[in-house]
């Protein structure tokens, strides 16, 4: 495959006393480079794109032709909902009306029926803030939205996930002083009941809070800590990771875990007793289906904090880190990455609002 790379030097003008002072960057972490690219082991192709005012908070596919994309500006609390049956190739506006006083955050379906949005509430705010629990169910394939209010709740509902026995799970967290506990409903969100919850729970991402795997639950905790339950709330064990936090959790089996931390990837391969780093800096992981095998976006490097430039490459490994193949630098690339769906040996992955697949190729 052709690989084609725009580069563009940063020009950055500044009046010192009337003199205008012009730094050219040579580096070439500091120009700007638009063209995708993946390592040599796999191939890319372009899917489609969503058009639509904003930017994409969080998108899912429920199967391989049905998807959902919740997309949000933060002017007057916009909100849309797209689907796409196509496989990404095409969107449609589903009309959603969301109170301007409800924040999304994620979007989660079951089934191309069943879904929820989880939204932070602020109604009454700044004067009589109740931070009511509330969440919108769909039955129709996001046709229609129904608002659930929890009167006896407070706080946000954050990542649904649900068991193969039909349970559903959530993190509650509040700005109030209540401690974050993870609810479970056992009739697909009329109901919750607190699971667990205990003053090391804490979770500072909004892209992980926990993990459901094989009937376990891996919770967010302070310092760093991952809890691990069981799906009745029963304490099986406390994780130090010596983090100070975890933005992100892959679990390959009970041995093998990999995290985001603070300064780098980490990798366990004894259920968390120690851990390893594999790569030290930003990144975002996309996917390790072993404990050797990874497809991740690692950051090559920043230039200075006012240029708004970020060197990222998507970068692969068969050997836990120890080398990684990798591809061209694109700008910015972590910060516009919006999830991943993986199908077989296919990633189907969102940059911005292009959707990409990523083969591997067979050797």
């Amino acid at each position: 495959m052709k690989k084609i790379i725009l580069t563009l030097t940063v020009l950055l003008f500044a009046c010192d006393n009337g003199v205008v002072v012009i730094n050219k960057y040579d580096d070439p972490l500091c120009q700007f480079y638009y063209t995708l690219t993946v390592p040599d082991q796999f191939e890319l192709n372009k899917i489609g794109e969503a058009r639509f005012p904003g930017s994409i908070v969080e998108f899912q596919f429920v199967t391989d032709a049905i998807g959902y994309i919740l997309g949000s500006t933060t002017a007057g609390g916009f909100v849309m909902i797209l689907k796409t049956e196509d496989g990404g190739r095409t969107w449609n506006d589903l009309g959603i009306e969301i109170n301007y006083r409800q924040h999304p955050w994620n979007v989660f379906f079951k089934n191309e029926n069943l879904g929820f949005i989880t939204v932070h509430d602020v109604t009454g705010c700044p004067d009589d803030c109740e931070y009511r629990a509330v969440l919108l169910k769909t039955d129709n394939g996001g046709l229609t939205w129904e608002e659930i209010v929890y009167p006896e709740l407070r706080g946000s509902f954050y990542h649904l996930v649900f068991d193969e026995h039909g349970n559903v799970y959530a993190m509650l967290s509040s700005l109030l002083d209540i401690p974050d506990a993870l609810m479970k409903s056992s009739d697909k969100g009329a109901t919750w009941n607190e699971l667990y919850s205990s003053d090391d729970m804490e979770f500072k991402s909004i892209h992980f809070s926990f993990k459901l795997f094989d009937d376990k639950l891996y919770i967010s905790g302070r310092d760093g800590k991952l809890i691990k339950i069981d799906t009745y709330g029963n304490l099986i064990d406390v994780i130090h990771t010596n983090q100070p936090y975890i933005s992100d959790l892959r679990i390959i089996d009970e041995n093998v875990l990999f995290i985001k931390g603070r300064e780098g990837l980490l990798r366990s391969i004894d259920g968390g007793k120690s851990w390893t780093y594999i790569f030290k800096g930003r990144h975002q992981i996309i996917d390790f289906i072993s404990a050797n095998e990874g497809l991740v976006v690692l950051n090559e490097g920043v230039c200075p904090s006012w240029s708004y430039i970020s060197s990222d490459v998507i970068a692969y490994t068969n050997d836990g880190g120890e080398t990684w193949s990798k591809g061209d630098y694109i700008t910015n690339l972590i910060s516009r990455f919006s999830g991943h769906k993986k199908s077989g040996n296919d990633y189907y992955l969102m940059f911005g609002k292009t959707l990409v697949i990523i083969r591997k190729i067979q050797d």
